[in-house]
């Protein structure tokens, strides 16, 4: 198990089963954590070599653009060590992002979602 005290967040890593890394994060992070964020989760990455890991983030509370991309940056990287990875939960601001961004395919965001099918709540339209 890893703790890491963020400038306003906390990033807690942990073994999740056979070759699975769960990343939680709780609070706030921005462009102040956003590089210790990225070295921490590539460090995890290269130390323990999982096939997954999960990014738990339901109880962040904010997240900027320079947060947000050094997870993207982690995610986009992850097919080329072996690993995929992926959001496991979101807070409704990590969800409002992930929509926003169109990030649901690079995220594996909503877990067991058929990326051809319509979002949750989504209506047709009657002509």
């Amino acid at each position: 198990m890893f703790t890491d005290g963020l400038t306003s967040g906390q990033l807690l890593l942990s073994e999740g089963g056979p070759a699975v890394v769960v990343a939680v994060f709780s609070g706030s992070f921005d462009f102040s954590d956003a590089e210790r964020v990225e070295d921490v989760l590539r460090a995890a990455l290269r130390e323990w070599r999982p096939r997954r890991l999960r990014l738990d983030l339901a109880a962040v509370e904010f997240c900027d653009c320079a947060a947000l991309r050094a997870l993207i940056r982690v995610a986009a990287d992850g097919p080329r060590t072996g690993c995929e990875v992926a959001i496991s939960r979101a807070s409704p601001l990590v969800a409002w992002l992930v929509s926003l961004f169109e990030l649901g395919l690079l995220f594996g965001y909503p877990p067991g979602e058929d990326a051809a099918g319509p979002a949750p709540g989504a209506s047709e339209l009657n002509g």
